[in-house]
Protein backbone atom coordinates (compact mmCIF):
# COMPACT_ATOMS: atom_id res chain seq x y z
CA UNK A 1 0.00 0.00 0.00
CA UNK A 2 2.82 2.39 0.87
CA UNK A 3 4.54 1.63 -2.41
CA UNK A 4 1.33 2.31 -4.31
CA UNK A 5 0.85 5.58 -2.45
CA UNK A 6 4.37 6.68 -3.37
CA UNK A 7 3.68 5.70 -6.96
CA UNK A 8 0.50 7.77 -7.05
CA UNK A 9 2.29 10.68 -5.41
CA UNK A 10 5.16 10.60 -7.90
CA UNK A 11 2.75 10.37 -10.83
CA UNK A 12 0.93 13.46 -9.49
CA UNK A 13 4.25 15.28 -9.28
CA UNK A 14 5.09 14.18 -12.80
CA UNK A 15 1.66 15.33 -13.98
CA UNK A 16 2.11 18.68 -12.29
CA UNK A 17 5.50 19.23 -13.83
CA UNK A 18 4.18 18.19 -17.24
CA UNK A 19 1.35 20.68 -16.79
CA UNK A 20 3.84 23.37 -15.81
CA UNK A 21 5.96 22.62 -18.85
CA UNK A 22 2.91 22.80 -21.11
CA UNK A 23 1.84 26.03 -19.47
CA UNK A 24 5.29 27.56 -19.94
CA UNK A 25 5.34 26.43 -23.56
CA UNK A 26 1.95 28.04 -24.17
CA UNK A 27 3.14 31.26 -22.55
CA UNK A 28 6.19 31.34 -24.80
CA UNK A 29 4.06 30.60 -27.86
CA UNK A 30 1.55 33.30 -26.95
CA UNK A 31 4.30 35.85 -26.41
CA UNK A 32 5.92 34.93 -29.69
CA UNK A 33 2.65 35.06 -31.58
CA UNK A 34 1.74 38.41 -29.95
CA UNK A 35 5.02 39.85 -31.19
CA UNK A 36 4.35 38.44 -34.64
CA UNK A 37 0.85 39.92 -34.66
CA UNK A 38 2.18 43.31 -33.60
CA UNK A 39 4.83 43.26 -36.31
CA UNK A 40 2.30 42.23 -38.95
CA UNK A 41 -0.04 45.01 -37.82
CA UNK A 42 2.84 47.48 -38.00
CA UNK A 43 3.64 46.45 -41.58
CA UNK A 44 -0.06 46.43 -42.54
CA UNK A 45 -0.57 49.90 -41.12
CA UNK A 46 2.44 51.21 -43.03
CA UNK A 47 0.91 49.80 -46.22
CA UNK A 48 -2.49 51.30 -45.31
CA UNK A 49 -0.98 54.75 -44.82
CA UNK A 50 0.82 54.57 -48.15
CA UNK A 51 -2.34 53.34 -49.83
CA UNK A 52 -4.45 56.12 -48.28
CA UNK A 53 -1.96 58.65 -49.63
CA UNK A 54 -1.93 56.99 -53.06
CA UNK A 55 1.82 56.33 -53.06
CA UNK A 56 3.55 53.49 -54.82
CA UNK A 57 4.09 50.71 -52.34
CA UNK A 58 7.61 49.32 -52.36
CA UNK A 59 9.64 47.59 -49.70
CA UNK A 60 11.84 50.66 -49.30
CA UNK A 61 8.89 52.99 -48.78
CA UNK A 62 7.29 50.56 -46.33
CA UNK A 63 10.57 50.41 -44.36
CA UNK A 64 10.84 54.21 -44.38
CA UNK A 65 7.28 54.50 -43.08
CA UNK A 66 7.94 51.95 -40.35
CA UNK A 67 11.21 53.67 -39.40
CA UNK A 68 9.41 57.00 -39.17
CA UNK A 69 6.75 55.59 -36.85
CA UNK A 70 9.44 53.93 -34.77
CA UNK A 71 11.52 57.09 -34.49
CA UNK A 72 8.43 58.97 -33.29
CA UNK A 73 7.62 56.19 -30.78
CA UNK A 74 4.11 55.89 -32.17
CA UNK A 75 1.73 53.18 -31.12
CA UNK A 76 0.64 50.91 -33.94
CA UNK A 77 -2.83 52.45 -33.96
CA UNK A 78 -1.47 56.01 -34.06
CA UNK A 79 0.06 55.28 -37.45
CA UNK A 80 -3.40 55.60 -38.99
CA UNK A 81 -3.90 59.12 -37.63
CA UNK A 82 -3.97 62.16 -39.87
CA UNK A 83 -0.84 63.65 -38.26
CA UNK A 84 1.24 60.65 -39.22
CA UNK A 85 -0.18 60.65 -42.75
CA UNK A 86 0.91 64.28 -43.09
CA UNK A 87 4.43 63.42 -41.91
CA UNK A 88 4.67 60.55 -44.38
CA UNK A 89 3.42 62.78 -47.21
CA UNK A 90 5.94 65.49 -46.31
CA UNK A 91 8.75 62.94 -46.20
CA UNK A 92 7.76 61.52 -49.57
CA UNK A 93 7.55 65.01 -51.07
CA UNK A 94 11.03 65.79 -49.77
CA UNK A 95 12.33 62.50 -51.15
CA UNK A 96 10.84 63.23 -54.57
CA UNK A 97 12.28 66.75 -54.66
CA UNK A 98 15.74 65.37 -53.90
CA UNK A 99 15.35 62.80 -56.68
CA UNK A 100 14.34 65.49 -59.19
CA UNK A 101 17.32 67.69 -58.22
CA UNK A 102 19.73 64.81 -58.84
CA UNK A 103 18.17 63.92 -62.20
Amino acid sequence: MLTRLKSVESSRMAYTSKQEVRSMARARTNTHSDRDKAEHMWIANAVRVLSILGFNITIEVIRDTMNLSSSLNLDIHEMLGSEFCVLVAEGEAEQRSLTKKKG
